[in-house]
């Protein structure tokens, strides 16, 4: 019985392991597996190939709910890319002849917020300093790294000591959106910052 979850686990995804040759081909290879198996994996239970239609996906896109608590519905963000990982799945079955056409084609996406954030004001910033000091001490000079060195969040987290030089003051973050190496200079608030996280680690 060739459901949709076996041609998922036995074909697509090894067959994106294997093109998986560089940074930016991995993480789209755990993206698509991680999206699929949080939203679309329950769904799709049982379910062969020809049992699927662009409006019996709409209907399960529309039943979609967060996989974290205290969320009642998907982020518009979030949203879009569980259509585009069903998308890439649907575009899979297509070409390799489960179905005559991508059965996602078409699905209706929202519309995503992309205002930016507000910036502090110079008289809110005692403030959080303030704020930021009943948390954790690692957490406090988290926030201070990322103020110093502009990276995202994600990067940081995914950065190892490994790719800090001392010697030439300089960060290394590998797994990055654009999938390319990036180089961050780091100042002497950021070394400064470093040392002390180092320090935590003994």
């Amino acid at each position: 019985l060739r459901t949709v979850n076996k041609i998922v686990d036995d074909e697509i995804l090894p067959f994106l392991r294997q093109r998986s040759d560089d940074r930016k081909n991995q993480r789209y290879c755990r993206d698509l597996q991680n999206r699929y198996n949080a939203y679309w994996r329950k769904p799709l239970e049982g379910l062969k190939p020809e049992d699927l239609s662009r409006q019996r996906l709409q209907r399960m896109a529309d039943a979609l709910a967060p996989i974290r608590p205290g969320k009642e519905k998907l982020a518009a963000a979030t949203y879009n890319r569980a259509l585009a990982a069903i998308s890439s799945i649907g575009k899979f079955l297509e070409s390799r002849g489960y179905t005559s056409t991508n059965p996602a084609r078409g699905l209706q996406t929202r519309k995503e917020n992309n205002r930016r954030t507000r910036i502090l004001r110079d008289d809110e910033l005692p403030r959080f300093f303030a704020a930021l000091s009943e948390f954790p001490r690692w957490f406090q000079l988290f926030i201070q790294l990322l103020l110093h060195t502009w990276v995202r969040q994600g990067e940081a987290l995914r950065a190892k000591w490994s790719d800090v030089s001392w010697e030439q003051r300089t960060l290394i973050l590998h797994d990055t959106k654009n999938g390319k190496p990036h180089v961050v200079p780091l100042s002497d608030g950021a070394i400064d910052v470093l040392r002390q996280l180092a320090s935590l680690k003994t």
